[in-house]
């Protein structure tokens, strides 16, 4: 069956034909395409900078890592190696989570008729006795693609919680061990922790740091998939003291950072709901009537409790006429208080009084 649900998202031709007759519409066809065309421009400029971003930390952790296996034991300068190599490596998370991020914006943005025209890919794929998933993986530009067609492979396997049966998966499936599979992974642990879901977290962020431990491996040795499966998973299951605690470390540690990231999200999407009721609540003068209440002084506070109206204009002439003026302005641009120029007689029946009210009582 085909699936028609990835067109939902497609953003309007610039051509389309709904402009208002008094509106120049080819000035706001071309208005419209370039403002598009200069979105994704500087979408792209934020995904090559990251890529650049993101090779000079690898080589650094690839210089750190090298450094510190190459440190005799007991050599004095190992402790400042090991924080070296730590630093790093939380460089290179910090950049997998920006690239995870990265994804899940683009993933967002609506099709155009500048990006739904365009190659899959850009080389050939000629046969080999190469596994085709693989190759296929292999020329996959980045992130997108790849997630798009293996999320459940992705997530079958970070839902698995036994080493062996990890193995096999992963040698059944070589075109997971990618590091799109552990951005993936880093970025669901993400969401995991935002929503709580802590047994799935503590499962999901151990097979996250084993495809990370999978992807240094990589970089260590040139090998073939397979064999770099076979000796990470060899090396777990020999019950090694220093090599489990090095991965429990590294557990530990993205943990942390993946629970702190949660947080920071928690707290942007805190901040933008409260924005967005904030700019709900604003009235006529562009003011929050939430902050104006605030600020006002208790009495008029109770008047605009109780909704006593000879109360409020009792209160006002016991004000210095500057205080009354300014408290009562401060209530009407923020909706707290309904001017009706044309409605003074009727003002204490409806709880809504004319300024010029208040000002002949005083």
């Amino acid at each position: 069956m085909v699936d028609y649900s990835r067109w939902s998202k497609i953003e309007v031709s610039d051509d389309e034909d709904d402009t208002h007759p008094n509106i120049d519409t080819g000035s706001l066809f071309r208005w419209r395409h370039q403002a598009r065309v200069e979105r994704m421009e500087e979408f792209q400029a934020r995904k090559d900078q990251l890529l650049r971003d993101k090779e000079s930390v690898k080589e650094k952790l690839n210089q750190a890592t090298l450094r510190y296996d190459q440190s005799p034991s007991d050599s004095a300068d190992k402790p400042r190696l090991k924080a070296l190599l730590d630093e790093c490596k939380a460089n290179y998370d910090e950049v997998i989570r920006k690239e995870a991020d990265l994804l899940h914006e683009e993933k967002k943005q609506a099709w155009n008729i500048d990006t739904i025209c365009r190659e899959g890919f850009d080389s050939s794929i000629i046969s080999s006795t190469k596994d085709q998933k693989e190759k296929e993986v292999d020329d996959y530009d980045g992130l997108t693609e790849f997630v798009e067609k293996y999320t459940k492979e992705i997530k079958t396997f970070g839902m698995l919680s036994d080493n062996a049966e990890s193995r096999d998966y992963l040698l059944n499936n070589l075109y997971l061990v990618s590091a799109h599979t552990a951005s993936y992974l880093c970025l669901w642990c993400i969401d995991l922790a935002v929503e709580e879901k802590w047994a799935l977290f503590d499962l999901v962020t151990r097979q996250t740091t084993s495809m990370q431990f999978l992807m240094e491996l990589a970089n260590k040795i040139s090998s073939p998939r397979n064999k770099l499966v076979d000796n990470f998973y060899s090396n777990m299951n020999k019950n090694l003291p220093e090599y489990n605690k090095y991965f429990n470390e590294e557990l530990a540690a993205f943990q942390e950072r993946a629970k702190g990231r949660a947080d920071e999200r928690l707290k942007e999407e805190i901040a933008r709901m409260e924005a967005e009721e904030r700019e709900k609540r604003l009235g006529p003068g562009g003011l929050d009537p939430v902050e104006v209440f605030e600020q006002l002084p208790k009495e008029l506070q109770e008047c605009f409790e109780s909704r006593d109206l000879d109360l409020l204009k009792e209160t006002l002439t016991q004000m210095p006429i500057e205080d009354a003026n300014r408290y009562m302005q401060m209530c009407i641009d923020s909706g707290l208080w309904m001017a009706d120029k044309n409605a003074s007689d009727s003002a204490a029946d409806d709880d809504d009084a004319p300024n010029e009210a208040i000002e002949e009582e005083k």
